[in-house]
């Protein structure tokens, strides 16, 4: 199975810290937003990567 290329769709890729304002942002469509991603910081015994079938690999 292939992989979905969505990185044209992102309009930003956020700390959890600044996740209200992002949403108040695609709230106001500042930007002609379309997709926001928030980045984790992997916890222990995890790779910060995408799980296989997630949809984000």
């Amino acid at each position: 199975m292939g992989c979905l290329d969505l990185s044209g769709s992102v309009s930003g890729i956020h700390p959890p810290a600044d996740a209200a304002q992002a949403v108040e942002a695609l709230e106001r469509k500042e930007g002609n937003p379309i997709r926001l991603i928030l980045i984790l910081k992997p916890g222990p015994g995890r790779s910060g990567r995408a799980r296989r079938g997630s949809g984000l690999s």
